[in-house]
Formats: structure tokens, sequence, C-alpha cells
């Protein structure tokens, strides 16, 4: 589970996890369906966002079994769409009431940080008013939390999520466990927040662990990462926001303040982040004017306006979406 979440979070990599099941085709009923919302007031929550966050095309496959979901997936692969299905789910599970249930909320983090373990801070970095909430079941537990200010402004890429099962081996259930938890899983880890763990997880050998959770912590790209803080340095100062969400989810670092030449070799343009692999270039607004010239170059181009203002597109370009 360490090693998913370490990919995941790497930013380059879109993990799907399939059992013999998944792929035989088989009819028997083989998962639960853990989308499932277990209370009136969840689904209450779930509806009342899902439109707002246009997720009709994901939501249409709720039933489908994992590999369904893959081939889906490879037809359209649309990120964003399936991260904000994703980030609806846990909405759903947050719990209002422990914004002023300081007892409640102790409660529920240190049930947290006994599953995540040295893993709780990447899951829980706040220092401000948060939401949270969970849904534990005998084998498996899902706890989510997120900002308050950015609950408000649907901030999906924001949501954390720690997700637990106990994969002890036992006689009865286990495989359908398995398939339902991976299953859950798939849908989870397109949210940037996503931290797996599970039982057996914590019998590994301590050098294990440890580099499991290094590869999660470089792959996470923390505030001290030298090229992403050069970049906050140079950049204009009205892109540093969007920077430090680019740099959160993990995504490709820009440089910053290129020149543009012409086939004769003339600059005629500076690109404010620019992304030479992708062909991808943000202008400032007041450089807009060059923008066919640079199309017909070859580059994709945005204003700088734009990727403040979608930045979910961007980063999804970035991570091998076909368009802006």
């Amino acid at each position: 589970m360490l090693q998913r979440t370490a990919l995941v979070r790497s930013g380059e990599y879109n993990v799907w996890s399939l059992t013999w099941n998944d792929v035989a085709g088989t009819s028997e009923d083989f998962f639960e369906n853990y989308l499932l919302l277990e209370s009136e007031k969840k689904l209450q929550l779930f509806n009342g966002v899902k439109e707002a966050v246009n997720v009709s095309s994901v939501h249409r496959l709720f039933g489908d079994d994992s590999f369904g979901w893959f081939t889906q997936y490879l037809n359209t692969p649309d990120q964003v769409t399936w991260m904000n299905y994703a980030w609806a789910y846990c909405y759903a599970h947050l719990d209002p009431s422990l914004l002023s249930d300081e007892t409640g909320h102790f409660h529920w983090k240190e049930k947290a940080r006994q599953i995540a373990g040295d893993l709780f801070p990447l899951f829980y970095p706040f220092d401000s008013s948060v939401l949270c909430g969970s849904s534990v079941c005998e084998q498996w537990s899902i706890h989510v939390a997120q900002d308050l200010k950015q609950v408000q402004t649907m901030d999906v890429s924001s949501m954390k999520v720690l997700l637990y099962l106990d994969d002890r081996l036992r006689e009865d259930g286990f495989q359908k466990e398995w398939n339902s938890f991976l299953r859950l899983l798939n849908l989870m880890h397109f949210l940037p927040g996503c931290v797996v763990h599970a039982a057996t997880g914590r019998e590994l050998s301590s050098e294990i662990e440890a580099l499991c959770r290094d590869a999660v912590d470089v792959a996470n790209l923390p505030e001290g990462n030298e090229e992403w803080n050069e970049v906050l340095e140079l950049v204009h100062p009205s892109l540093a926001d969007l920077c430090k969400r680019l740099r959160d989810n993990g995504s490709l670092v820009p440089e910053v303040g290129v020149d543009i030449a012409d086939i004769d070799d003339e600059v005629f343009c500076t690109g404010e982040l620019v992304w030479p692999d992708k062909k991808l270039i943000v202008l400032m607004n007041g450089n807009l004017n060059v923008s066919k010239i640079l199309e017909g170059m070859g580059w994709k181009v945005i204003s700088a306006s734009d990727a403040s203002e979608k930045p979910m597109s961007l980063i999804s370009f970035l991570r091998g979406g076909d368009s802006l």
C-alpha cells in the first residue's frame, strides 16, 4: 500500500489495481460496493455537490467493477472528473459537528493517527479550521479531512484521505474484502492527498517501511524542494499561488521567464512559465498578442489569468491529459 501511495503522489502515474475476478469478467458477486453511503445524511451531502462538480459521466459507472472503470478511463482519460467524483464521495463523509466538538475531533484525530503511524503528517498537515469525518467498518475505514475554506470553495485537490484495510488473512470473506477495497482505492487515488495503509504494512521490516516512507516524502514535493523554491523566487507575484498549487499536486517543475525565438532566432516574447517538453507556455495577459504565432510553432498557450482560475485543467494536462 505504501508503494502505491508513493507512485500516485509522484504525479507521474495513474495506479490501477485489478484482480483476477475483474479481468476474467466473472458474473459472481466478488466485491461489495463501498461507494454505497450508509446514511441518508451522507447521501444528501453527496447529492448536494455532485452536480456542482459535474460528475455524472463517472457516477453512471457507480456499480461497475474495477475493470469496467479502467476501460472507461482509457476510453476517456478525464482525470479531473474522476478526481471530482472521489472528492464528492469524501465530502459526503465530512461531519460539520466535529468543528465545534473538541472532544470528538480529538478522538477522531487520534484514531487516524493510530492508523497512519509515521505517515500521519502527510494526511493531517493542518493548523487551521478543519472539517473532518470518517466511516469505520469492521475490516476497513476511511478518514477524510479538508481545510474549511477549501471546502467552501470546492478546492477538490486539497482533500486529504486516509484509507485503511485490515488485510490479515482470514478464512471467510478475505478475497471479497480485498476486491472491494482495491476498487475504492482505484477511485481515491485520483486525489493527490490520498494516503493508504494496511495492517500487514505495520509488519514490514523497519528498513522496507523507511524506504516506502521516503518515497512518499520525496514524491510529495515538500515546501523545501529547491527547484520549486527557485520558481517561487523568480515567478511574477500574481502566479505564486498557482505555482504553490502545482507544487503541492506534484506537477512538473516549469522554467521561469524563458525567451522564445522565431525561426530567425529573434526573441519575440517571454514565457512566464514554460514546460518545454510539454510545449506548454503561460503568458502574462499583456503578451497574449503573440499567442497565434506560438500556436503556429506548436506551443499550447494559456494566459496567466486562465491558469490561475482553472489550475486543475493545467494540472491534468501536465499529468498527461489531452487538452487544457
